[in-house]
């Protein structure tokens, strides 16, 4: 789930990073169970999402099998180092 999480800001070009997730299991995952992943954003607060993410069966009854809420946090699209000039003072990182 804390992939799908974050797959659903990058797919709104929103590179983000899991800086807190509660995962709630209700029922035992058989393995080779088909499944249905989703995830979605609740609210934003500055650079923090709120999102929430559920597996269920696939099937007709798409019984509930796990969910997640997550804080997600907003990063920069890159992240530049600068060396010191003069190899003495430190590198510099600008995000």
């Amino acid at each position: 789930m804390d992939e799908a999480l974050g797959w659903s800001l990058y797919y709104q070009d929103l590179p983000a990073v899991t800086a807190r997730v509660e995962t709630r299991f209700h029922k035992p995952i058989a393995v080779g169970a088909r499944l249905i992943v989703k995830a979605w954003v609740v609210k934003q607060r500055r650079r923090l999402f709120e999102a929430h993410a559920e597996i269920r069966v696939d099937g007709p009854e798409a019984t509930l099998l796990a969910q997640a809420d997550a804080t997600m946090c907003l990063i920069g699209q890159r992240i530049e180092f600068e060396a010191s000039s003069n190899g003495k003072e430190p590198n510099r990182v600008s995000v």
